[in-house]
């Protein structure tokens, strides 16, 4: 699954080709739109697999909308394409982790940053870890 809406698949495969071979690993299958098979399903940005809950916001699909109860998500993954801010999704969303991308702004990640503490939520900024490992 990617965060971004043009994902550049061969390119991910080519680069990861020796670890998948070294460990006689298939290459992995692009997952986007909906899919739902054994032991994995993503919609509308929702990823499920392993146990965990991971929404990827990469677009601004989720503002303005309203729910009973917030979706408890592990890791909110933030990148590129989404201008709202965290606060706004308490809301929708009952978040663990906020994990946003190296592509942001400084100024940016910095109100995210600053959104997070506020509001007692976790977060990774890949731009100052270079990557982020989730256990399963």
């Amino acid at each position: 699954v990617c965060a971004d809406s043009l994902p550049d698949a061969s390119r991910v495969c080519r680069s990861l080709a020796r670890h998948w071979n070294r460990l006689r690993l298939e290459p992995p299958r692009l997952l986007s739109g909906e899919a739902r098979e054994e032991g994995i399903s993503l919609k509308d940005g929702v990823l499920c697999y392993g146990g965990k809950r991971v929404c990827f916001l990469c677009d601004d699909r989720w503002r303005g909308k309203t729910a009973s109860r917030p979706l408890p998500v592990d890791y909110l993954y933030v990148c590129k394409g989404y201008k709202g801010g965290i606060t706004e999704l308490s809301s929708l969303f009952s978040v663990g982790t906020v994990v946003f991308d190296a592509s942001f702004s400084g100024y940016y990640r910095e109100r995210i940053i600053r959104e997070c503490a506020g509001e007692g939520i976790s977060y990774v900024s890949l731009a100052d870890e270079g990557a982020f490992r989730v256990p399963l």
